[in-house]
């Protein structure tokens, strides 16, 4: 089945304040949903935050709000978005960063039982620091930050199963032609199951 033929187990919403949730018209028969070439044009080239919301299952209501934030190219807009739609929602948030393994950690020769566990807790304190001003601005919304090691993609998609609201960043390229979401964007809208937010960013 073609991705344009799914296109429509999505709903695609612009919104410019707080996140309208919507639902769209066909069920999808399969267990991933696809985003046709029309709803991926509009998420990937307007200038404020999309939500897209699947018709059936989409997401558990009163889950957390899950964001995936990327500390090597930090912004206000993905957790401004998240704790913004939290407090909405009268939810959390759970702020997630996905970090690469080093080339020296990677299948191959041996490299020692401590390598992959010592990786993660080195940016366990950025997160922590990212998170601070939003805390202290939406002190109503708890929220926790975990780092772990992966694809960043499935690792959102993941930490996203009982969320009620995905967030996610896309940089924003005026210059640049077609629609440009980014590889862990489009892994939440192809394999996640929660409503997902798309975060424009300079």
């Amino acid at each position: 089945m073609a991705s344009h033929d799914l296109l429509d187990d999505l709903h695609l919403g612009v919104a410019p304040g707080a996140a309208r949730d919507g639902l769209g018209e066909q069920p999808s028969a399969a267990g991933e949903a696809l985003v046709g070439s029309v709803g991926m044009t509009v998420a990937g080239r307007v200038e404020v935050p999309v939500v897209l919301v699947r018709a059936r299952g989409a997401g558990v209501p009163d889950g957390a709000v899950v964001a995936g934030l990327d500390l090597r190219r930090p912004c206000d807009e993905v957790p401004s978005f998240a704790f913004g739609e939290a407090a909405r929602r009268r939810t959390s948030v759970h702020a997630l960063y996905v970090q690469r393994l080093p080339v020296h950690a990677l299948p191959g020769p041996p490299v020692g039982p401590d390598v992959r566990p010592a990786v993660a807790p080195e940016v366990a304190a950025s997160l922590d620091e990212a998170l601070e001003p939003w805390r202290a601005a939406y002190p109503e919304v708890a929220a926790e930050g975990r780092v772990v090691i992966g694809s960043a993609g499935q690792e959102v998609v993941r930490a996203a199963a009982d969320a009620s609201l995905v967030v996610v960043g896309r940089r924003a390229r005026r210059s640049a032609p077609g629609a440009h979401i980014g590889g862990v964007a489009y892994a939440v809208l192809h394999h996640g199951r929660a409503p997902v937010a798309l975060v424009p960013h300079g």
